[in-house]
């Protein structure tokens, strides 16, 4: 090489430099607290009106909600009468029950599929006389089912068959037994009755 002659730069050298460059100036500002980028929701299907579920038994339901992270379930709460006792409260509840399902699938009110998880309240009173309630005893229907339902002739121990059971807390372990310990009752709706069929859970 000739003195004073000026130093060539290998063009393809030069380029990755730049880029490893401008990946280090791009770390340094970049946050770690930075928004991750934001996830649409998935819309509950179309079809739902809580309201008008309500409108079925407005004396009765006291709350229309979906049911947890199931956009496809949809849960209806109903109050039991002022008057319910324990050897009544089931059999009230399913005869209830079912004519708000018939009344809801004639109006078209559910979405079409969707299953409905019926959900007893009644009204308790602690030991201290402080008033309150208890959501003891739930009956879950699947659409399909709900859509052959010839309702002309079921009823409320079909229902308590059909429906996929949840005894929620104590009381509600009280008013099954209380149902089932009547023969009529036990022979009417075998399979709620059965220890199989009603499982015990939150």
């Amino acid at each position: 090489m000739e003195i004073g002659a000026k130093k060539r730069t290998n063009p393809v050298l030069a380029a990755l430099a730049a880029l490893v460059l401008v990946g280090a100036v791009a770390s340094i500002f970049q946050s770690d607290d930075a928004p991750a980028p934001r996830v649409a929701p998935v819309a509950a299907p179309a079809g739902f009106d809580a309201a008008r579920v309500r409108e079925l038994a407005p004396s009765r339901v006291v709350d229309v909600v979906r049911q947890g992270k199931d956009p496809h379930v949809v849960r209806i709460t109903m109050k039991q009468t002022a008057t319910w006792s324990e050897a009544t409260s089931v059999r009230d509840f399913a005869a209830h029950a079912r004519d708000l399902l018939r009344r809801g699938r004639d109006a078209k009110a559910f979405p079409p599929g969707d299953t409905i998880n019926v959900v007893l309240r009644v009204a308790t009173v602690d030991r201290l006389g402080n008033d309150g309630t208890s959501d003891p005893l739930s009956l879950r229907v699947a659409g399909a089912d709900l859509a052959r339902i010839n309702f002309d002739n079921f009823y409320g121990p079909d229902l308590l068959n059909l429906a996929t059971p949840k005894i929620r807390n104590g009381m509600g372990a009280q008013l099954v037994a209380a149902y089932c310990a009547d023969a009529d009752n036990a022979g009417a709706a075998d399979l709620f009755c059965s220890a199989q069929q009603v499982a015990a859970g939150d």
